[in-house]
């Protein structure tokens, strides 16, 4: 369901059972858009101003992009460096000779959830992440997007253990 029929079936609601003249866009705590004939608590849009039965335009959601940018994308998987740091350093402790290089593929839907997610560990040495890598990734929430396609994306990250000086 793409949120211009989401609209449509929140403004006809509106229209034929009288609610509120204004309806107010809002999100959850996992990002998804919630619409409402009540002022939410959190910072909301007003969609529409006046009466729903003799509007015939009616305003969609603009705050939404078409499109998640790659700068974007990086910014938001960037932040979950220290958790993927962590993961190493535990497989350091265990082995210390792992090292090498893990290409993460990951999809990301409309909602901004991660759904699939594959760890290539080919290239690396000692021990293996075995699927952490991917857990990491799939909590992150991006931004939602317009565009129906889902984005997919590989990422590849380089382990080398840290040598220290006496």
């Amino acid at each position: 369901m793409t949120k211009y029929s989401l609209l449509m079936i929140i403004c006809f609601v509106c229209a034929t059972t009288g609610y509120s003249d204004v309806i107010y866009k809002s999100q959850d705590k996992n990002g998804n858009p919630i619409f409402s004939d009540r002022k939410p608590d959190s910072r909301y849009q007003i969609i529409e101003k006046g009466n729903y039965r003799s509007s015939k335009q009616i305003a969609a959601p603009t705050d939404i992009p078409e499109e998640r940018s790659l700068d974007t994308i990086r910014g938001k998987t960037n932040e979950i460096k220290g958790d993927i740091d962590a993961l190493y350093n535990g497989l350091l402790a265990i082995d210390q000779s792992t090292q090498g290089t893990v290409t993460v593929n990951f999809v990301i839907g409309q909602d901004g959830r991660v759904g699939e997610c594959a760890e290539d560990e080919s290239a690396m040495s000692g021990g293996t992440f075995k699927g952490t890598i991917c857990a990491a990734i799939q909590t992150i929430n991006y931004e939602p997007v317009v565009s129906e396609q889902p984005k997919k994306v590989t990422y590849t990250y380089q382990f080398k253990p840290r040598t220290t000086t006496p």
